[in-house]
């Protein structure tokens, strides 16, 4: 048997990979309570919270092309009158864009503690360094904030190609952008199903 080729690249999902939420978890963003809160509203029981967002979270799967931080944070104020609408039986436009701009503009994850020295580490042995991550334009800057961008050579956010994982050209852009064979791709991901795609 050949002996594997070496490892040319790492490409990473950022979420659960180099990420950690703030708080109990990805959804909902720190911001909805304290946002409700700030304008006199309960949340409702975890349940009805739950199909609330899952009902804004259809609304971003069916419309996921965002190009910008502008179009991101105006995608989500549509989202939070969907979410808020089924909470409460109102869109509430003025609490959904103060919620939007929130989403966009106030961190919601930090990295793991052993993530930056990690990547490191990776660049150090030549190693070519993409992220693959089913998220939105404000990432970047996020990545930016923390000093990890740099250490990346390609950069993939689904929102911005119109592509998510598990689908297959997602995955092929990230090679071309790598430009280095697939065999030679080590890929890092939380999700089963995308390990599996991948």
């Amino acid at each position: 048997m050949a002996p594997s080729p070496p490892i040319a690249a790492v490409l990473l999902d950022s979420g659960d990979v180099l990420m950690r939420p703030l708080g109990d978890g990805w959804w909902p963003r720190p911001a909805l309570g304290e946002v409700l809160t700030e304008h006199g509203r309960e949340l409702p029981g975890p349940a009805h919270v739950e199909d609330a967002l899952a009902a804004g979270m259809a609304y971003l799967e069916a419309n996921h092309r965002v190009a910008d931080v502008a179009e991101e944070q105006a995608q989500f104020a549509r989202y939070y009158e969907i979410v808020l609408d089924a909470m409460y039986g109102e869109p509430l436009p003025a609490i959904a864009r103060e919620l939007a701009e929130a989403t966009v503009s106030e961190p919601y994850h930090e990295p793991f503690p052993d993530t930056k020295p990690g990547l490191n580490e990776l660049t150090g042995l030549g190693v070519r360094l993409g992220l693959l991550s089913n998220a939105w334009p404000s990432l970047d800057g996020d990545y930016r904030l923390w000093g990890l961008r740099d250490l990346f050579d390609v950069f993939v956010i689904s929102s911005q190609v119109g592509m998510l994982k598990p689908e297959e050209r997602i995955y092929r852009l990230a090679l071309d952008l790598l430009n280095v064979q697939p065999e030679t791709v080590l890929f890092v991901d939380d999700v089963p199903e995308y390990v599996t795609a991948a």
